[in-house]
């Protein structure tokens, strides 16, 4: 949204700039008193859209670590995405103390491995571990070394399925 809103500010000063250099006596131009008025406007109005399209690619690096919404499916609480990887939430997640709970990654079929990669926000790493799928679900247990925001990138058959995204206490 902030990007639609930042080219059409730009789009504005193009018009400006048009105004300026096709129609100097233009209704458009004669609205200014002075020319650096003019000079001044286009100025605010560039800064305003690079910050305002600065503003939505700032909010696109922060987006992957948004903690991953919670959903219902079969009286259970989820924290996932619906059609994508998920884990049950009965608790949560301490700082060093063993997080016990089950993965659900849809269309996974019985004996595959799935690869979960943890990784903070801060940069701390888990060593990848594999989970051996059966009936769609399979038991997690991992230890989160330090509190914060912890994503849990997965990956399923060759392939990444999602990443889960999860407040750690």
């Amino acid at each position: 949204m902030l990007l639609y809103i930042g080219f059409a500010v730009l789009l504005m000063n193009l018009v400006f700039f048009l105004a300026k250099w096709f129609a100097p006596e233009s209704e458009l131009l004669n609205s200014f008193k002075k020319t650096s008025h003019f000079w001044w406007t286009q100025f605010v109005l560039l800064l305003l859209s690079l910050t305002i399209i600065a503003g939505h690619f700032y909010g696109l690096s922060k987006a992957q670590w948004y903690t991953s919404p919670m959903f219902e499916k079969e009286s259970q609480l989820y924290v996932g995405e619906k059609n994508g990887p998920a884990i049950l939430h009965e608790s949560f997640p301490f700082a060093e103390r063993p997080f016990e709970s089950e993965i659900i990654i849809p269309g996974s079929g019985d004996g595959k491995e799935a690869l979960l990669s943890p990784v903070s926000e801060s940069g701390e790493t888990i060593e990848p571990f594999a989970l051996t799928m059966e009936e769609g679900c399979s038991p997690l247990i991992v230890t989160f070394p330090e509190e914060g925001q912890w994503r849990v990138d997965v990956e399923y058959d060759g392939s990444e399925r999602g990443s889960i995204v999860l407040e750690v206490k």
